[in-house]
């Protein structure tokens, strides 16, 4: 299961997008991502509730919107702290650097040993969340 999702309330304290996965979900990402080259997709799942109150934003209660696909697009031309999301109808476009995608990977790594509860960001309009499942 991997869920991605941005919350609509409380978006104080929880600005940015979300990312919750389990552990057949983070050997997913870690293999897709760890060999992307130029784009890659990446089936999501609707976050649960059990997922959403991880967070502890409004005990899961919090209005939210989730993608369906997760696409990441890297390219060497992008810089090194390119960090760029964009909805596009049921999919989330993920455009960023090399460097940020080791970011991720390592986030993933920690989502693995059931940690979490911090976010990354680089150079452009939002953050990520690593939650543990």
């Amino acid at each position: 299961m991997i869920c991605l999702w941005r919350y609509l309330d409380n978006t104080g304290n929880y600005h940015g997008y979300h990312l919750s996965a389990d552990a057949p979900g983070c050997r997913l990402l870690q293999d897709k991502l760890a060999s992307i080259r130029g784009k890659v997709s990446i089936p999501l799942d609707e976050p649960c509730k059990a997922v959403l109150s991880v967070p502890n934003n409004q005990g899961g209660r919090a209005r939210w919107i989730a993608g369906v696909t997760l696409h990441v697009e890297t390219s060497p031309d992008f810089p090194r702290e390119h960090f760029d999301f964009r909805e596009q109808g049921e999919k989330i476009v993920l455009a960023c650097s090399t460097h940020m995608i080791g970011k991720i990977l390592s986030g993933v790594e920690d989502m693995g040993k059931g940690e979490g509860d911090y976010a990354i960001s680089g150079a452009g309009n939002c953050s990520l969340w690593f939650w543990w499942q």
